[in-house]
């Protein structure tokens, strides 16, 4: 990390190993509130500030049992984070992660399991919906979105959609949600029904 207030200054020292002898990779970095949550595959830790000159951050393991897929899956949802694992989805509030997919365990298992560290995501603050593109089995290229509706606790899964990177962002006073795809077309996503450039499809399988 830097020097406190100087972006400039980044000392050789200022390091941490998370937990560096697990035999984890990090996965992805999110923050949540005054937190950095630092994803790993089998777990999930917190660094805090500390406001102190010497030791500016305390890194500290969380009781979650569970680890993060894809870090690109990662978006804050109603003051926690929602994430993939490898068996399901789960919302992280800070300290525990709680699995939020139940009952959809039959629906997860088409998918290939072996992608899901491609997987990307985006959340729709406007309808309060999570967005995740995943591949079905066999395939090389996501196929599939599977979306959550956090006020209904509602799945759904759309094809038409072969969404390899997502991006959310406000025109107009109206959020929209865009996606690109593996040919370098871009699509907005939730509006209409036909798959077009900037209008991308919305149909459930």
């Amino acid at each position: 990390w830097s020097n406190i207030d100087t972006l400039d200054t980044w000392t050789a020292t200022d390091f941490n190993d998370v937990s560096v002898d697990d035999g984890q990779v990090i996965t992805g970095l999110k923050t949540l509130g005054d937190k950095l949550v630092i994803f790993k595959e089998r777990s999930i830790w917190v660094a805090l500030f500390t406001g102190d000159a010497d030791i500016p951050f305390t890194f500290i393991k969380t009781p979650s049992h569970v680890g993060c897929a894809s870090g690109h899956t990662a978006q804050e949802v109603n003051n926690g984070l929602v994430f993939l694992a490898q068996d399901g989805f789960y919302f992280f509030d800070g300290a525990n992660s709680t699995k939020i997919s139940d009952r959809i365990s039959e629906t997860l298992d088409l998918f290939a399991k072996g992608r899901f560290i491609e997987a990307q995501s985006a959340f729709q603050r406007e309808k309060n919906r999570y967005w995740c593109s995943v591949t079905l089995s066999g395939g090389s290229t996501h196929n599939r979105v599977v979306t959550w509706d956090a006020s209904n606790n509602a799945w759904s899964v759309y094809r038409g959609h072969n969404a390899n990177a997502f991006v959310t962002f406000v025109t107009s006073g109206a959020e929209r949600i865009y996606f690109g795809d593996y040919s370098g077309f871009a699509y907005r996503a939730d509006t209409g029904t036909n798959a077009s450039s900037i209008a991308g499809a919305n149909v459930a399988i």
